[in-house]
């Protein structure tokens, strides 16, 4: 646990597992995506640790209830729950892929009183995946349960292999949520809503919003035609491009933080 917060588990329909500490700044809500946990933003964290910070490990992820039933519907229910425990005041929600689908359909389908929404690369890909998508959820979801049996030391050598560049601490956080994890969580991807459904809700988002793009070429998702559409449908949405793959914050950590400060300054200038 990094140093400073205060564990706490919160009932929703599982029992969910979140981690708090107190700042003088913004409270800060982190949401990530879906093989990692709630410290998988531990380099970030450190970056803004005056802040208020809550982060938790969602149904199926680290110490968390596993279920059976992984929707964005019963993701959007916990996150619920986690705000309601802590009731930060206007926070900043940054999310991460899964977490960044999550976020922008808690948002658009309820009351919270959010400062801003900060989104990494979520999957819209405008479409559900066609053959050659399903087959790759599939094989990623054996990889998921075959890194369940491993050891962190072997998880941490792949991650080398996939993703050079990243720091130490980043392998180490990005390997423990892997076999900390239930491959089951998965079974998110298969809802078609996780592509196609954010055009029924972008338009509905009224508060600061800022989306992170990276390289498509590098395993990012979103191209420069739905960034087109997001703005098409919310003049104010901000998009910032970083040379970067899908986890941008740790591909391009430096320009990830320069966005994610700028952002925190607009919505104080509010």
């Amino acid at each position: 646990m990094i140093e400073g917060f205060k564990a706490l588990d919160v009932k929703s329909e599982k029992t969910i597992k979140a981690y708090y500490k107190s700042g003088s700044k913004m409270p800060l809500v982190f949401m990530y995506g879906i093989t990692d946990n709630a410290f998988c933003f531990s380099r970030v964290i450190e970056k803004f640790s005056d802040h208020e910070i809550i982060i938790y490990d969602a149904r199926g992820h680290g110490l968390s209830d596993r279920a059976s039933d992984y929707s964005i519907k019963s993701h959007v229910l916990d996150a619920l729950a986690v705000l309601s425990e802590f009731k930060p005041e206007k926070p900043l929600v940054i999310g991460h892929s899964m977490g960044a689908v999550n976020l922008a359909n808690l948002t658009a389908s309820s009351d919270c009183s959010f400062g801003g929404i900060f989104l990494e690369d979520p999957p819209w890909l405008g479409f559900f995946p066609e053959k050659e998508g399903l087959e790759y959820i599939a094989s990623w979801k054996e990889t998921t349960f075959r890194r369940t049996k491993m050891s962190v030391v072997d998880v941490i050598a792949e991650g080398r292999i996939e993703h050079p560049g990243w720091t130490d601490e980043e392998y180490s956080e990005w390997a423990e949520a892997k076999i900390h994890v239930d491959p089951e969580v998965l079974s998110w991807l298969y809802d078609e809503n996780v592509y196609a459904d954010w055009r029924n809700i972008i338009g509905r988002i009224n508060i600061p919003i800022a989306v992170l793009t990276g390289d498509n070429s590098r395993g990012a998702y979103i191209t420069s035609d739905v960034s087109r559409e997001i703005y098409e449908l919310n003049s104010g949405a901000q998009i910032v491009n970083i040379s970067a793959g899908h986890s941008i914050r740790r591909d391009g950590f430096d320009d990830y933080v320069k966005a994610l400060e700028a952002f925190i300054q607009k919505i104080n200038r509010k």
